[in-house]
């Protein structure tokens, strides 16, 4: 990396991290300016990719300022676009015994953050979980209760818990299939994204939070796909499936190395898999080995045919 390059890239990191400062600090006019300087960092990572910051980055400053009880910054950062749930806590909500993000903020007091936060939840992802902890007899396996729950009341099958999981992605990272096809046939949203973009398909393929370990329940794939549940370039690419991908980029030869909304690319997903023909595809298509994902800042699919 030339100095110049460098120079550029780590005055780009200074202001991100000042961004950090003003968002804990709570002084909205610096948050303002600052984030009009790094608009990209809004979430906390890089995911546009036009600049190299450290991975630490991954804090969002939407948690920054929450966690200070911060409220008008907050609002301001939800009115820009932000994501009501940061990503370093959707990507690793994944037990029962996890602690809930939400709980820091509601120890602290920050009872106006934590409904600014609730409200953009509901708006952007579904209705809130109830007392009736429907998505907990769905971890247990009741399928009695649940199936019961649904004739009851539908909307049950659009509630979210605070990082937006539906419970059919609940019911796919519990591997019952039994489950997953009640949830379909009462009407679960196929395509529904949590937090962090996953899918249920994609929870399927990836696994629920560890998606540097392929954790594939192939029955469910086969049986979300069945049922229509949309298969984007990258879960074609991680399924290794060679047709559809190119029917993909015919119509769409870009896609080849755009970000999933779960920060994925083609390239690394069909890396974990080594099916050369459609690596080779890819990269006719313009996918480039060293574009950036979130969680690596170059060159995620070499490391991923390196291990595959």
């Amino acid at each position: 990396m030339n100095a110049g390059k460098e120079q550029k890239i780590q005055s780009r990191v200074e202001l991100v991290e000042a961004l950090y400062d003003s968002c804990r600090a709570g002084n909205l006019q610096q948050v303002k300016d600052r984030l009009n300087q790094v608009p990209e960092a809004l979430d906390g990572g890089d995911y546009d990719m036009t600049f190299h910051y450290p991975a630490h980055f991954g804090r969002s400053p939407l948690y920054l300022s929450a966690q200070e009880g911060h409220h008008e910054v907050v609002q301001y950062l939800l009115d820009q676009g932000a994501n009501p749930v940061p990503h370093e806590f959707s990507a690793r909500y994944h037990s029962d015994d996890f602690t809930d993000w939400m709980d820091t903020i509601s120890e602290r007091g920050h009872h106006h953050v934590l409904s600014l936060l609730k409200k953009a939840i509901e708006d952007t992802y579904g209705p809130p979980l109830d007392g009736r902890n429907f998505h907990h007899h769905i971890r247990t396996r009741d399928v009695t209760a649940v199936k019961n729950m649904v004739a009851e009341d539908s909307q049950l099958l659009f509630q979210v818990d605070t990082v937006g999981n539906t419970g059919l992605h609940w019911a796919v990272e519990s591997d019952n299939l039994k489950m997953v096809r009640l949830l379909v046939d009462a009407g679960a949203k196929l395509d529904v994204r949590r937090g962090d973009g996953q899918t249920p398909l994609a929870v399927a393929i990836f696994g629920f939070h560890r998606y540097w370990h392929r954790d594939e329940k192939s029955d469910i794939i086969q049986y979300l796909i069945s049922r229509g549940a949309s298969q984007p370039l990258m879960i074609a690419s991680a399924l290794g499936d060679l047709k559809l991908a190119r029917e993909i980029l015919q119509q769409d030869p870009a896609a080849a190395d755009r970000l999933d909304p779960l920060q994925r690319r083609p390239l690394s997903c069909v890396a974990e898999i080594g099916s050369k023909k459609i690596v080779a595809l890819l990269l006719e298509h313009g996918a480039d080995p060293n574009s950036r994902e979130l969680m690596c800042q170059g060159g995620y699919a070499l490391h991923a045919a390196a291990a595959n």
